[in-house]
């Protein structure tokens, strides 16, 4: 009978990661058509949110993040120069911002450090989540690096320790349990299609040189940008097919992408 248990557990476990699978297969194998990649990323909200503990996190101010855990104290002393601005300094945290490579000022991610080890990244509620894509890193590979990821590896290079695998969350959606970036290299267009039963809480973008314009072929005074970062308007997020075209704005551009949230 305890075997039998046992192999029911194992069953259900199994039916659960498959059908978790499947969800995410689904998303970017049937909603998408002609992009270059996708990357799907579950949000895990982190413990200190979660009432574990207080450290003065500015939960009501926070968007996009990405944070890990250290398992030792963190000498506040010695990463207090990397910097660029302290927004924060209090005796057992710092918050401020970290330049990176060929970011203009304005665009550099937030860092929260706290002495027991957290160590979180993230952008206000208020910058569009597509803000983390890191154009700078980016050479035609299928994958994109994110500034968040980028400005956590800089905090644990001073502390001389592997950085691993952030995790990443959303505070102004706590509903949201995953992120879906597309990425599309500079050539033609693409489509993608919302179904039905599919909670799009928001679709950002992050455009590198691109001329951009989505659904001109039904409608005459379509959404056209060429801002290097915003929020598609909600009526491109509702049920069918979108088609997103682009053209060179200019000769060097990396590409486009689509980061999109939902529950």
């Amino acid at each position: 009978m305890q075997l039998n248990s046992k192999l029911v557990k194992f069953f259900l476990f199994m039916c659960i990661l498959v059908g978790g699978l499947i969800v995410i297969s689904f998303l970017q194998n049937k909603i998408f058509r002609q992009i270059d990649s996708s990357e799907s990323m579950s949000f895990i909200q982190p413990a200190f949110a979660q009432g574990a503990e207080i450290l003065d996190f500015p939960v009501d101010e926070v968007g996009i993040t990405a944070y890990i855990k250290i398992e030792k104290a963190i000498d506040l002393k010695t990463i207090e120069f990397i910097f660029e601005t302290v927004l924060v300094k209090a005796s057992n945290y710092l918050i401020g911002s970290i330049k990176l490579k060929d970011m203009p000022p304005g665009t550099f991610p937030c860092v929260y450090v706290h002495q027991n080890g957290w160590i979180v990244a993230y952008y206000p509620l208020e910058i569009p989540t597509a803000m983390i894509i890191y154009w700078t890193e980016y050479s035609g590979s299928p994958t994109i690096r994110t500034t968040l990821q980028e400005a956590i590896e800089k905090i644990c290079s001073t502390l001389n320790i592997p950085p691993g695998r952030p995790i990443y969350y959303h505070f102004g959606y706590p509903e949201a349990k995953k992120l879906l970036l597309v990425l599309k290299k500079p050539q033609s267009s693409f489509f993608y299609t919302i179904p039905t039963n599919t909670n799009i809480l928001e679709c950002s973008f992050a455009n590198d040189g691109l001329y951009v314009t989505v659904d001109e072929e039904r409608e005459p005074n379509s959404y056209v940008c060429r801002d290097n970062y915003g929020v598609f308007p909600k009526k491109y997020l509702l049920p069918g097919r979108h088609t997103v075209e682009l053209s060179y704005g200019k000769f060097t551009a990396k590409g486009f992408v689509l980061v999109f949230l939902y529950s």
